[in-house]
């Protein structure tokens, strides 16, 4: 019986597959490096035409397994193994083999003849160790892997293997050299968590249309792009204007030609955003819901935190919670509004949050970018600034919700209690920090707390029937170095303390004529 579970053990490893991490599979290549570099030659996968293994005197062999092997440096591969538990606990033959892993391993040789070896690496099996020798020439891996458990069990495998194409048409990551660029590519996502489309940051005042760009692009390995890396592309009518941009496509084919995979691309332009009346609105980005909107220009919104709630959950059932008000100081303004979530534990702890009691609406210059994980890095606060802040002036009214809820532990946002003595409040803020590079930025769980942070301003306010105009007059905390970068964040938020999950339903916040004065 433990012959033939450890036969099972062996066929089950099938040396190699790195299905437990997808990174580990596909290392990004721009375009192919020297002939020297062995490891880029041999990444890849590998079909199996012969697996034999010896164990206490008894010999078999199987056919049909993959390997996977990636690159880990010039002149390096990387193998890893998936979390393989094999038998019943508590019964014989029961064998937890986890994560193997063998980093770094050199090759030696050159051209079409590689090997390699590693000796004495560990197991997650207690006092175990293995070695692994083989070669590679061409396109065959040849090897054999030595197990020799604490109680000096030792199972050999040898094994024959031919290296096949790649079926991955991954665009893993695009670069743009150009002065004009203020941030790179970044991915986007929907609240489903899919990809949706990538976007990157020029200049302002920028004549796109005069521009040329040669974006490089590092892919699945073995993959082709169409634009070719390093093409010139035209992006002069791929701005960003939500769901009506005119995206620029690129279309990734897998190594093996099977599959075939198209991303979209489009840039914002940092533009005049010194006076913003919040007359014009766009349907939103990702395309996962049909009725959040935000106002043009460079302005996010929290309105796909509150549609990942809805998409995910029965707990919440209203709209958006920033939205165009009508009756504003001079034609439409921003609402920006609370929202009573309900509250559940996440259902995926580390890889998902809870969903909170209150969730608070917030309108800002920057980005929104859904991070499944936090939700607090989802809100990617300020933009590339090009002048000294002064102050930011508007007008605002404010009514604060009936119920107060007070959450007392940031980690669980589920949990939050009535608190009949606490009226809620707004909060306006403007901040402007430095950053090494504009691919920088804070977020909603490092903004009050960072070094970072050269001026400050915030206004605070409860119940206010009318329109009030107000004025954030910055205050300086370092010297403002006009060779150094910044971004400028103004953040209006419906619950001051809405970033510890605390709040009142249906606080609304109206501001409009919201103008920046710089120096």
């Amino acid at each position: 019986m433990k012959n033939l579970f450890l036969f099972t053990l062996i066929c089950t490893i099938g040396l190699f597959s790195a299905c437990s991490d997808d990174d580990d599979n596909n290392q990004p290549t721009i375009d192919p490096p020297m002939q020297e570099d062995g490891a880029y030659r041999v990444e890849g996968e590998y079909n199996a035409t012969t697996i034999a293994f010896t164990s206490m005197g008894v010999k078999d062999t199987i056919v049909d397994k993959t390997y996977h092997l990636s690159k880990a440096g010039d002149l390096l591969i990387k193998i890893k193994t998936p979390f393989i538990v094999m038998g019943e606990k508590d019964k014989e033959g029961y064998l937890s083999l986890g994560n193997i892993t063998i980093d770094s391993i050199p090759l030696t040789g050159s051209a079409e003849n590689y090997s390699f070896k590693a000796n004495d690496f560990t197991t997650s099996i207690e006092g175990a160790k293995a070695n692994i020798q083989g070669t590679i020439q061409g396109k065959v891996l040849t090897g054999q892997l030595v197990l020799t458990t604490k109680e000096k069990v030792t199972l050999t495998l040898s094994f024959d293997a031919q290296q096949i194409k790649n079926n991955e048409n991954q665009l893993l990551k695009m670069t743009i050299d150009n002065k004009v660029i203020t941030q790179q590519p970044t991915f986007v996502y929907k609240a489903s968590g899919d990809f949706d489309y990538i976007t990157f940051h020029v200049k302002p005042g920028t004549d796109m249309s005069k521009v040329e760009l040669f974006p490089t692009v590092e892919l699945s390995k073995g993959a082709i792009s169409n634009p070719a890396s390093g093409e010139i592309v035209d992006f002069s009518n791929a701005i960003y204007k939500g769901k009506n941009t005119k995206f620029v496509v690129y279309t990734i084919v897998s190594e093996d030609s099977t599959s075939k995979r198209s991303y979209n691309i489009c840039y914002k332009q940092g533009g005049d955003v010194s006076k913003n009346s919040f007359e014009n609105w766009i349907l939103e980005l990702p395309n996962d819901f049909d009725y959040l909107y935000k106002p043009t220009g460079l302005w996010a919104t929290s309105n796909h935190g509150i549609g990942m709630v809805k998409k995910i959950s029965t707990l919440y059932d209203g709209g958006a919670i920033v939205l165009p008000y009508a009756a504003g100081k001079n034609g439409k303004a921003a609402q920006i509004i609370t929202a009573y979530t309900t509250g559940q534990a996440s259902f995926a702890p580390g890889q998902f949050p809870a969903i909170p009691v209150i969730t608070s609406g917030s309108l800002f210059l920057g980005d929104f970018i859904i991070d499944v994980s936090n939700t607090l890095n989802s809100t990617q606060f300020g933009i590339p600034y090009y002048e000294k802040p002064k102050s930011v002036k508007g007008y605002f009214k404010y009514t604060p919700g009936e119920k107060y809820y007070y959450c007392p532990d940031l980690k669980n946002s589920h949990i939050a209690s009535l608190d009949p003595n606490k009226t809620d409040e707004c909060a306006l803020s403007a901040i402007l920090y430095e950053v090494d590079n504009y691919e920088n930025y804070l977020n909603g769980e490092t903004i009050s707390k960072s070094d970072k942070v050269v001026a400050f301003a915030q206004l605070c306010s409860g119940t206010q029937d009318v329109f009030k105009e107000f004025e954030l007059k910055l205050d300086y905390k370092k010297a403002y170095d006009p060779a150094k970068k910044y971004r400028f964040a103004v953040i209006f938020s419906s619950s001051k303390d809405g970033d510890k999950f605390s709040g009142a339903d249906g606080s609304s916040l109206v501001v409009d004529e919201v103008e920046l004065i710089n120096e």
